[in-house]
Parts: structure tokens; C-alpha cells; sequence
């Protein structure tokens, strides 16, 4: 029977994902591959409301990948062993739930790189170090770390750390950005515990959190335009919810609003008509660009709206519908076709021939098709 390297447990409301690796919690690819499922068991999970990660003990985090694993791996081992790890990390950060890290101790290599693919991060006081080190391996970071250090601190400081291999303490990590909280050692794990629970039920709408979480996690990603619009969306979703409704009465009765579990299913998708999954589900349509985007570079920049309905859609599927979250794509389209042409006749910039082109795309790749109708042409 395998080891359990990632134990997982669930309390008010939390998933606790707990990286078990002694003595510093390294990672070798069995621990990604537990760490994936327990990621995707939680986002399933309808009585799970946000996700805790912490490492076990009370020094380390986690201390990085397992260097004995890594130097007995060939090159292409090495290669896609950095892949999964990035896949991982992407459906964690995806997650539609808030997800924040516990740093425990010692967070240094993969595990800062781990630490960053969470949404919120909170330290103990003294507890540890911080930092990418791997370039005293005479490596660099291989799990996402040369790109989310960046946006978290800025491209200079970012720079400096990973060049300089320097580990910093949690209380300069705070005043960088790079934690969002440092409580006292003796504390640690009952304000851990206070933190995480204000942004679920009772005190918080978690469907509203998962909204937030959306537009600024994709909405950074693009042009301010695309941001509004994903904005404007997952807003419509947030009125239209139950949550909402009780919210908004609370407030007029000047009274603490009664949220309620479990996880609200939402309203009907604003984008390409497609309903909304339940909120425990990876919305595959929320980890692309708005439709309006879609729209706009089809018609300006791209004479093959065929192909360019392709790629939307393959990656629709391909980032939404990971992990076990099949759905019968080809009875989505089905149920869904009307709202698609309804919402591309609409767009001012959608011309007959798009719009005939870029149904013919979605459906012929939703079938299957897609290796006679585009196997030339998406990769």
C-alpha cells in the first residue's frame, strides 16, 4: 500500500491538505500525484468551502524536491517531472476556492514555489526561512517560481532573490508582500484556523470569495477590457445567487446575514450561454478570456476564426475539464448551441461567416473531430 505523503481531512467547512514527508517535506513525483488528487478531491467536494495547506511538524513547510530523486532522474525525466508540477500547481491556483498555505517552518525551493501557486499565505513568527535557492544547485526554479515570484514582489526584487539564492526571514517576507500574515508561534494554528474560517459560511458567501478570486486571478492576465468584462460576469452570477438575496436583505433588516451551506449552484453562465457548474466545480469557460476578447482578436487579427475557435475551446477542455470533471461535452454543446449563436449574432463584431466558422469549430472539436478538422493546426 502506498504511503500516505499528502494526508487530507476536512473540518468547518476547510480542506486540510498536509504535506508529509520527514524531515523537511520534500517532493518527489508520488507526492505531486497525491497532492493533485487531494486538490481535485477538495474542489469536488460541495462541503468544502476553502482549502488549508500546511506541512507536518513544526519546521518545515516543505524544503523543496527531493535532490536524490531529481540527480537519479534522466534529462526527460527531469523535464516532465518540472511539467507536472507546473500542471499541479495551475489546478491548485485554478481552484475556485480560496486556498491558503499555513508556512509552519522552514519554506524554501519548490516549497516557497508551492507556497506562491496558494492564494493567501500566512507564517509563523520565526518560524522559518524563506526564499528559491535552487540557484546554489547551479539550477534555477522549476515549479512556477521564476514566473509568480514576479507578480507577487516585482520583477527586481524578484530578480535579486532568485539570483542571489538568499533565504529571508517571514517578518521581511510580510514587508515584501510575498505573506499576507505573521502570528505568534504559540497561537499559530488557532489564528491559522480564525483566518481561514471569516472567508467561509456562516461569516462569508464562499461563492462570492470564488468569484473574487476569478476576476482577479484571470482578469490580471489580460487587458483591462477583458478584466471588466470577467468582472461584469462573475458579478451577474454573484446578484443572482441566494447568497446575494440574503445579503442584501441582512443589510436593509440591519441585521448579520444567515449564509448558509452548502456551496450555492449559480445562475446561468453569461458566457456563450453555457449554465454554470456547481460551485465545487472548475468552471472551464472561467480559466479563458472573455468572450468579448475572443470576439475582438478573431475579427482584428486572426483570418482563420475556424482555427481560432479551435484554441479557445481546446482550451476550455483541456483546463476545465481535468482530474476526473468529465462532463458530456458534445450534450453541453448540444443544450448550449442556441445560446451560442444568440450571443455571437449579438457581438458587433461577429460577421456571418465568423459566427458559421466558429460553431463548426466548437462542435466539430466537442465530437471529436478534431483530428480530421484540425490535426494540421492545433497543437
Amino acid at each position: 500500500m502506498a504511503e500516505d505523503l499528502v494526508r487530507s481531512s476536512t473540518q468547518e467547512g476547510m480542506a486540510i491538505l498536509e504535506i508529509t514527508n520527514p524531515p523537511a517535506n520534500t517532493y518527489n513525483l508520488e507526492l505531486l500525484q497525491q497532492l493533485d488528487a487531494a486538490i481535485v478531491a477538495a474542489r469536488l467536494n460541495p462541503d468544502v468551502h476553502a482549502i488549508l495547506l500546511r506541512g507536518a511538524g513544526e519546521k518545515f513547510f516543505c524544503a523543496g524536491a527531493d535532490i536524490k530523486f531529481i540527480q537519479e532522474a534522466s534529462p526527460e525525466a527531469r523535464y516532465n517531472f518540472s511539467l507536472f508540477g507546473h500542471e499541479t500547481l495551475n489546478r491548485l491556483e485554478n481552484t475556485p476556492k480560496l486556498v491558503v498555505a499555513a508556512l509552519n517552518g522552514h519554506t524554501v525551493g519548490g516549497g516557497l514555489e508551492i507556497a506562491m501557486a496558494c492564494d493567501l499565505r500566512v507564517a509563523k513568527k520565526d518560524g522559518g526561512r524563506i526564499g528559491l535557492a535552487e540557484v546554489n544547485l547551479g539550477v534555477l526554479p522549476g515549479m512556477g517560481g521564476t514566473q509568480r515570484l514576479p507578480r507577487l514582489v516585482g520583477r527586481s526584487r524578484a530578480l535579486e532573490l532568485a539570483a542571489t539564492g538568499a533565504t529571508i526571514s517571514f517578518d521581511d517576507a510580510y514587508d515584501l508582500g510575498l505573506v499576507n500574515q505573521v502570528f505568534e508561534r504559540d497561537s499559530f494554528w488557532d489564528e491559522v484556523m480564525a483566518y481561514v474560517k471569516q472567508f467561509i459560511p456562516p461569516h462569508k458567501s464562499s461563492f462570492a470569495v470564488g468569484r473574487i478570486k476569478r476576476a482577479i486571478q484571470s482578469g490580471i492576465e489580460g487587458s483591462l477590457n477583458e478584466g471588466l468584462a470577467l468582472e461584469r460576469e462573475v458579478l451577474a452570477q454573484a446578484f443572482a445567487s441566494e447568497d446575494a438575496a440574503e445579503g442584501m436583505k441582512a443589510y436593509l433588516e440591519k441585521r448579520a446575514p444567515q449564509i448558509q451551506r452548502p456551496l450555492r449552484t449559480g445562475p446561468r453562465h453569461h458566457r456563450l450561454g453555457l449554465e454554470d457548474e456547481p460551485a465545487g466545480h472548475c468552471t472551464g469557460f472561467e480559466q479563458v478570456m472573455s468572450l468579448d476578447g475572443f470576439l475582438q482578436r478573431q475579427a482584428l487579427g486572426n483570418h482563420d476564426p475556424n482555427l481560432a475557435a479551435g484554441h479557445e475551446f481546446k482550451r476550455f477542455f483541456q483546463l476545465g475539464h481535468r482530474g476526473g470533471e468529465r462532463t458530456d461535452n458534445l450534450q453541453l454543446f448540444q443544450d448550449n448551441q442556441a445560446g451560442v449563436e444568440r450571443r455571437l449574432s449579438s457581438h458587433h463584431v461577429a460577421e456571418d461567416y465568423q459566427r458559421a466558422a466558429a460553431l463548426e469549430g466548437v462542435q466539430t472539436f466537442i465530437e471529436g473531430g478534431a483530428a480530421d478538422h484540425f490535426q494540421s493546426n492545433i497543437h
